[in-house]
């Protein structure tokens, strides 16, 4: 590789400012109000220096990935995105989560913290929300979509890679007809998943990228623009949380029996039909996603009637958070959500304030006489 002086000088620059300061990307989240913050359920707002859009976005992480996905650096934020497109944005933020929290079950995910979320940011805001989720965050979602809390304080979903029928070539589901696969699970089930295995696991689905990674950094060492996002996707992975045993067990156990699919999960008590879902339903999937491919994503227009769906370039982490992400991903979920709220907005009711006639009384007819 020969570099031209210019060219030489730039990568001298980054490299230096990498030695000096440590780090070249700035991590920091985009300016926010916290409105919520207990055990595992922090909700942040983020607001528009313009607000356009009266029907607001909250996200949900998945487990394992933290919420730092939507606003993964200054300069590239999948909230701030939005934000600048006029939209109020609340991000739930699940907090560290370690082995004390493996029995952590779906349901406390599900019907409490996405619920107890929803629930501040629809008052908050004041109109019901539009709940997007990555990954298993987008099944937290539908899954939370099913419930009565969900029928007023929900105006549409949106699923980022969302995996849902394995059986279409998802290529973990062969290893899902081993016994030893299932003992596996309810081992997990009982210590749940550290966080360095976590992040191993999911860079494992990677191999290629992650042996060529130091000749990538070589290659682009003049290109600010991409260090500084590789090392945000890269200080990203290294920080993944720990999976929680009884909700990653329930999770993985309702999609390789087809349970979240067909309609017979259970969330606690209750059952759980996603078939049941009626409101707008935003569908993503990346053309390169070994976590969940395409056709795998593409099983939710088979089960739910109202549905927009779209593939866009990338691997599971590049649809949310890589550099093309804002002309694909970012732009498809604001063009969604401004449509989700100009319809709420017309189906809105004017409300007509009448003011109370005064009772007239005798005293009252005496003087006017």
């Amino acid at each position: 590789m020969v570099m031209g002086a210019s060219a030489a000088l730039r990568a001298g620059a980054n490299v230096g400012e990498r030695i000096f300061r440590g780090r070249l990307a700035d991590t920091r989240l985009s300016p926010h109000t916290v409105v919520l913050d207990e055990p595992h359920c922090q909700v942040r707002r983020h607001d528009p220096a313009t607000q356009l859009h009266a029907t607001p976005v909250l996200f949900v992480p998945p487990l394992g990935g933290t919420a730092r996905v939507y606003d993964i650096r200054r300069g590239a934020s999948f909230t701030q995105f939005l934000c600048d497109a006029g939209f109020r944005v609340y991000v739930l933020d699940y907090g560290s989560i370690g082995f004390d929290d493996r029995d952590l079950s779906l349901r406390d995910f599900v019907d409490g913290y996405v619920a107890r979320a929803v629930s501040v940011a629809a008052e908050d805001a004041g109109a019901p929300v539009i709940l997007a989720g990555w990954c298993a965050g987008g099944i937290f979602s539908a899954l939370y979509a099913t419930s009565a809390h969900a029928r007023t304080r929900v105006a549409a979903l949106a699923l980022l890679a969302s995996p849902l029928d394995l059986r279409r070539g998802h290529p973990m589901y062969p290893l899902a007809k081993f016994p030893l696969t299932d003992y596996a699970l309810r081992i997990a089930r009982q210590t749940g998943l550290p966080a360095p295995a976590v992040s191993l696991m999911f860079k494992m689905t990677s191999p290629v990228k992650q042996l060529t990674k130091p000749l990538t950094v070589l290659r682009n060492l003049d290109d600010r623009d991409f260090l500084v996002h590789f090392e945000s996707l890269d200080e990203y992975v290294n920080a993944f949380a720990a999976y929680p045993g009884a909700a990653g067990y329930e999770l993985v156990r309702g999609l390789l029996d087809n349970a979240v699919l067909d309609g017979t999960m259970r969330i606690g008590r209750r059952r759980a039909d996603v078939r049941r879902i009626t409101v707008p339903v935003f569908v993503l999937a990346g053309t390169t996603d070994v976590l969940a491919p395409a056709d795998v994503v593409a099983a939710w227009c088979d089960v739910l009637p109202n549905v927009e769906h779209h593939v866009v370039a990338g691997g599971h982490l590049g649809v949310m958070a890589g550099r093309r992400a804002p002309a694909s991903t970012w732009s498809l979920l604001r063009d969604f959500a401004a449509r989700v709220d100009a319809s709420h907005t017309a189906a809105r009711p004017s409300i007509r304030v009448v003011k109370p006639r005064r009772r007239r009384t005798a005293a009252t007819a005496r003087r006017a006489a």
